[in-house]
């Protein structure tokens, strides 16, 4: 599991390196180094995320269906992002393309992090480390509620009347629970890098 835990510690840093990307890019308004600094900070974590994955696939079958399903999207991503490209003069066109990249990108990221999960799961239950199973259980558990409330929550479309207020405080309350579920699983990045 020696590469395993190698891959771990590259999806940690790159994790840290997609939170530095967010704070540089909040703070970049109208700034262009800054922007660019924070599109910069995405690419490396990208690539590190790909090598972390690519290490973990070398010692778990469970691992490497997860660098699968990354791959696979981001040919999709690739291939969205080309045909934005071509329809660039058709609004409609290219927003609906836009909105499918960014469902098959939050997709995935679930997808990679519920195998990955599960994959710990099963490796920890193989050693008989009962501790680390339920760890990892109630992560993915509380991982897979948040998402799902956070997706169901983004296919509601609401009038505008008090509904709109509701609706509103029910998303500030998912995006809360995505944000708890991100930094558990951060926390589990960190805790298999360390463990296996």
């Amino acid at each position: 599991m020696t590469n395993a835990k190698e891959g771990f510690k590259k999806l940690y840093t790159s994790e840290l390196l997609l939170i530095a990307s967010a704070v540089v890019g909040a703070v970049s308004t109208n700034n262009i180094p800054i922007g660019l600094a924070s599109v910069a900070l995405m690419i490396a974590a990208f690539f590190i995320s790909l090598k972390g994955l690519s290490l973990m696939s070398l010692d778990d079958e469970g691992y490497k269906k997860a660098q699968k399903i990354n791959l696979y999207a981001i040919y999709a991503v690739i291939a969205f992002t080309v045909l934005e490209v071509i329809f660039a003069n058709n609004a409609t066109v290219s927003g609906i393309l836009s909105k499918c990249s960014k469902a098959v990108n939050e997709a995935t990221e679930f997808v990679v992090a519920y195998l990955i999960l599960k994959a710990s799961i099963d490796i920890f239950t193989k050693q008989g480390n009962n501790e680390m199973v339920e760890y990892i259980s109630k992560t993915l558990q509380f991982y897979q509620v948040a998402y799902v409330v956070g997706a169901l929550i983004g296919l509601i479309d609401v009038p505008e009347s008090i509904w709109a207020l509701l609706a509103l405080v029910v998303a500030i309350a998912a995006l809360i629970l995505i944000v708890v579920a991100q930094i558990k699983y951060i926390k589990f990045l960190k805790k298999m890098s360390e463990t296996l």
